[in-house]
């Protein structure tokens, strides 16, 4: 009975129940950017431009704290707007009972559960850190596979670590400046008082 509400439901229709937020514990599904592009256009009463690009504003944040280079805001809204435009499509047809139509209908399920991808071309030449690396490979097989949150707390150990790395070298050179600088002035200062003595004599 639940599918069947499911099925006739136009708000709901394959996809569930619009959410206002995409989760940061990893990146987006493509159902999860057609929900919250459901939120902004039906519950919140956007026109559909607006609703396209504050969604892909959103993801691209997701993608922003995975340290992973994005295509431009166009480039995202045109890949969603082309996902809405296949989910619509389906749902004209949703209440004929083609067993074509039910095979279309399912594959696109399984589509939505796949990353909604907008890395950029050369994406992975263009990160740096393995780990961030391995992160993309693993949320392109599967986005529940593993967190946004144990990277994040790795790379963010890491960091500190480099930083605290800096830090004491940038402390040793200073000292090291301030010998050199030290031992230049006794120096000079001696070479001075030898070339007075010198002329008083």
């Amino acid at each position: 009975m639940a599918s069947s509400s499911l099925r006739s439901d136009p708000q709901n229709w394959l996809i569930g129940k619009p959410i206002s937020l995409l989760s940061t514990a990893r990146l987006p599904r493509m159902l999860d950017v057609l929900q919250l592009l459901q939120f902004h256009h039906l519950t919140e009463g956007r026109t559909l431009p607006e609703s396209y690009k504050m969604t892909c504003d959103a993801a691209i944040c997701i993608w922003m704290r995975a340290r992973i280079p994005t295509q431009r805001v166009d480039s995202c809204v045109r890949k969603l707007s082309k996902l809405h435009q296949n989910y619509l499509a389906l749902k004209v047809h949703r209440t004929r009972k083609r067993e074509s139509d039910r095979m279309k209908e399912d594959m696109f399920k399984g589509d939505l559960q796949e990353l909604f991808d907008i890395a950029t071309k050369d994406v992975m030449t263009e990160i740096q850190n393995e780990e961030d690396r391995e992160f993309l490979r693993m949320q392109r097989e599967d986005t529940f596979s593993c967190s946004m949150t144990g990277v994040d707390v790795k790379t963010a150990s890491k960091e500190s670590r480099k930083r605290q790395r800096e830090e004491k070298e940038r402390k040793v050179k200073m000292r090291y400046e301030e010998r050199m600088t030290k031992g230049f002035n006794e120096t000079e200062g001696e070479l001075s008082s030898l070339t007075t003595g010198c002329c008083n004599g």
